[in-house]
């Protein structure tokens, strides 16, 4: 319905995929989630209509029913439009570009994701012959990435290298949960993936370990703590938290748990760097033999400069973006501990017991100038 012009990137700057103009007795929208009409320049779902559309989809009444709807600027209410669920918007000129699907953007603890930049990572391993990556809410408030692959020749471990390529490359609430092995993707009647036909993985489809019980009371413990914030039924003392499906605001839980039940304060750092239960014993184990307080400012980078760069955290995103600093800067992550009472309203999202501004601040301005007494370094305002 619409005349598609492929533009190659030395001829357009930038890839640039033209839609073209509508043909004679066709109708074209671009719309906001609200059904409202975007401003020329402005992104929104692509809608089409007019006389070539088709009825709908042999044999599916449901996808028929949630694709082609009703015209919203037609008088005539039996007049229908098709729901593209492609991303474009209206240049100047009348063209209609094309910026991806709708579907491919997804937002999850606060970060916005292209799952196609997911997928694309994916693909970068031979044996990966067909990827996809999807957000799923099966538990409300649980929002989880799931990659679902085809694969060739596949090897034993192929779902740990999978997710090395991912953590290689992206940040950590890039990398998917869980890593699904299919024969082959489920398609719509047109032949693209039917993302409503993947199936809903178990909580630890993705870990390939052997089950080894706890050893010890403390790994017990923790044992216990770590099914009750995943929601798993069993946690062995080699499982991964994250590779459970763990992610950073579960993180702010899970400490919440440890310090109400073992009595330790735990930082988030120290989760992503000891995610098992056995290796989080260890640590446990060696802050109860030791009366020497955690330094709550941490260094992440040596460098040769007087001026030192300081990050109010100190977890795996900034260890990395630390590394890439090179040597000119020495890099500092600041990582305090909170109170429980303000762990637990933060983990169960109750906002009238959120911290003030001032609450929050206070214990990373201590931190930055007790650092600062006792070191050579001097922070500079910017």
């Amino acid at each position: 319905m619409l005349g598609a012009i492929w533009l190659s990137s030395a001829l357009a700057g930038p890839a640039v995929i033209l839609i073209g103009r509508p043909l004679d007795n066709t109708r074209t929208y671009i719309v906001n989630p609200r059904m409202q009409l975007s401003p020329i320049g402005v992104p929104g779902e692509l809608l089409v209509g007019g006389i070539a559309l088709a009825r709908g989809y042999v044999n599916r009444p449901d996808l028929t029913a949630e694709t082609f709807i009703p015209d919203p600027f037609h008088t005539d209410p039996s007049m229908r439009v098709y729901k593209t669920g492609d991303l474009a918007r209206y240049l100047p000129d009348g063209n209609i570009e094309w910026l991806g699907r709708i579907d491919d953007q997804v937002k999850i603890r606060g970060f916005r994701i292209e799952l196609g930049e997911i997928e694309a990572v994916l693909r970068q391993h031979p044996a990966a012959r067909e990827v996809v990556v999807v957000l799923r809410e099966d538990v409300p408030g649980d929002k989880r990435l799931l990659a679902y692959f085809v694969a060739e020749n596949p090897p034993a471990d192929l779902v740990d290298q999978l997710r090395a390529v991912v953590r290689a490359a992206m940040p950590e609430y890039m990398v998917p949960a869980h890593f699904i092995a299919l024969d082959a993707l489920p398609l719509t009647p047109n032949g693209k993936v039917d993302r409503r036909r993947l199936p809903v993985p178990e909580r630890s489809a993705s870990v390939q370990v052997a089950y080894l019980p706890p050893r010890t009371r403390t790994e017990g413990m923790l044992a216990s703590i770590w099914a009750e914030v995943l929601g798993v039924k069993r946690v062995g003392i080699d499982d991964d938290f994250f590779e459970l499906g763990g992610h950073s605001l579960m993180v702010v839980r899970l400490i919440g748990k440890i310090d109400g039940t073992l009595k330790v304060s735990i930082a988030a750092r120290e989760v992503f760097e000891n995610p098992t239960v056995g290796q989080m014993a260890r640590v446990i184990d060696g802050k109860r033999s030791m009366s020497k307080p955690r330094p709550a400012v941490i260094q992440l980078q040596k460098g040769r400069a007087e001026l030192p760069v300081y990050f109010i955290y100190a977890g795996p995103d900034e260890f990395r973006l630390a590394q890439r600093m090179g040597e000119r800067h020495p890099v500092f992550g600041i990582d305090v501990l909170w109170p429980l009472p303000r762990r637990n309203a933060v983990a169960d999202n109750r906002r009238s017991a959120f911290p003030s501004m001032e609450q929050l601040v206070a214990p990373y301005v201590a931190a930055l100038s007790a650092h600062t007494r006792s070191s050579r370094y001097s922070v500079v305002p910017c």
